[in-house]
């Protein structure tokens, strides 16, 4: 039971990690747009204020759950918690990515 939900977290994340590989080849396309990105990225504060609180989030996950990966050897539970952890880092990332590409595209 435990391998399944283990198989079906990972393909999920695979799909999130194309995703997110999509959505950094149209942000670094949409970059070699040199006039245009920089006056958008200023005008739309709020999706700023939201890609940037996306990356905090995406790194501070990314933190706790290294710090229970090396915090594992006591307690086999914090494995498991990190790893759970480490898929919301994985969730914020995309979700900056996608901000970024908003505020970037249109």
């Amino acid at each position: 039971m435990y391998e399944l939900i283990g198989i079906i977290r990972s393909i999920i994340l695979l799909m999130l990690t194309i995703v997110a590989l999509l959505l950094i080849y149209m942000v670094l396309a949409e970059f070699g747009k040199k006039n245009k990105v920089a006056g958008r990225i200023f005008l739309r504060e709020k999706l700023f204020v939201k890609a940037f609180g996306g990356l905090f989030l995406s790194t501070l996950f990314a933190f706790i759950a290294n710090t229970l990966f090396m915090l594992s050897m006591y307690s086999p539970i914090l494995r498991v918690v990190g790893r759970y952890i480490a898929d919301l880092a994985v969730i914020a990332l995309v979700y900056f990515l996608y901000v970024v590409y908003r505020m970037v595209g249109k």
